[in-house]
């Protein structure tokens, strides 16, 4: 019995050994899987790598960091934050780590503890233009334009094939007036990214600014080739087809970019001045009317709803609206012209 017993133990331990052999390669394949694959697959394959027990410190730390960037795809933000905190625990030197885990913060509107690790991404890697980029990003978000610029211009150095950089920067340059340069970046994002459907609408908007009507057309054109969901896109290509006196067309993009974003009040304007101008009154009122409601800070709204008043005849209405506007923009002097109109004029003494 005893011999019998001890080759049992003396297969289990052969049996163990054997099985050993078998999961080593089984973990090598799971920690391959697991940066080669994507979605729930590479989920998986990360799991089973780090439950092996097999992976230590900074290459453990990079099994959590691929499925955090899984997780992180998938929306499941808590899951992936609390990767990337083991993946910086375990190596506190991976720059990337820090890197993503500050766009999730960033996403997440945390923005102190986002540039926070964009400082420290840098600090590691001074080099990558990524970190530049995204820390860029938080700066012009704070109204730090000159920051902003200046990562955004590091960032073009270090990688000038970003088109991101270039389209951030035109972006900023865009805000600060700057349009030619604007004009610029934007074109070189396109060049670098032809598929970069922002960068096109953007860049529709400036020549549209600069009365380049055609070139404007083209790129808002090619913006809704590529993405036929661009709401932005069709916008402003009805208020093309609109000074075009293409009409149908206007109301056929306007009501499309509607269909796509009904949170945007600029269209809802937009084609209620198209039905004022067709002399379709109550669906341009009703249009002025959700503009006002999505945007209720806007002074156009109010002037042009305050002359749709006025034509039907509704003079209070009018007054209150052109009155409104000018409380929000002192300046209108249209407000002010149609209000001097629509106020009645003062007794006379007998």
């Amino acid at each position: 019995m005893r011999a019998r017993a001890f080759l049992i133990v003396a297969l289990g331990v052969l049996f163990l050994a054997i099985a050993s052999l078998w999961t080593q390669p089984a973990a090598a394949d799971d920690q391959a899987n697991c940066a080669d694959d994507s979605g729930d697959k590479a989920i998986a394959a990360c799991t089973h790598a780090i439950k092996s027990g097999r992976w230590k410190g900074a290459d453990l730390g990079s099994l959590y960091f691929n499925r955090a960037s899984e997780y992180e795809q998938k929306g499941d933000k808590d899951r992936a934050l609390a990767d990337y905190n083991d993946a910086i625990r375990l190596n506190p030197k991976d720059a990337d780590a820090h890197n993503d885990r500050g766009a999730l913060y960033a996403d997440e509107g945390d923005q102190k503890r986002a540039l926070a690790d964009y400082d420290e991404a840098i600090r590691l890697n001074p080099k990558g233009a990524a970190a530049h980029i995204n820390r860029g990003n938080i700066y012009s978000d704070q109204g730090d334009q000159e920051r902003a610029l200046a990562d955004y211009r590091e960032a073009i150095r270090l990688d000038p094939k970003s088109a991101q950089a270039y389209y951030n920067r035109g972006k900023l340059y865009d805000d600060k007036g700057d349009k030619e340069r604007a004009l610029a970046d934007y074109t070189a994002a396109i060049r670098l990214d032809p598929k970069d459907t922002d960068a096109y609408v953007n860049r529709g908007s400036l020549y549209d600014d600069k009365g380049e009507k055609d070139q404007a057309f083209a790129d808002y054109n090619e913006a809704i080739r590529l993405a036929p969901e661009d709401a932005d896109a069709y916008n402003n290509r009805g208020l093309i087809y609109q000074e075009r006196g293409q009409i149908d067309r206007a109301l056929a993009d306007y009501n499309e970019a509607i269909r796509l974003n009904p949170g945007r009040a600029a269209t809802y304007y937009n084609r209620g001045k198209l039905y004022y101008d067709k002399g379709e009154r109550d669906q341009a009122l009703a249009d002025y009317n959700e503009a006002i409601r999505l945007d209720p800070k806007d002074p156009d709204f109010y002037v042009d709803r305050c002359v749709l008043y006025d034509h039907k005849g509704a003079k209070d209405r009018a007054l209150a609206d052109c009155q409104a506007a000018l409380r929000l923009d002192p300046s209108n002097r249209q407000a002010a012209k149609l209000i001097g109109k629509l106020q009645p004029s003062p007794a006379k003494a007998p």
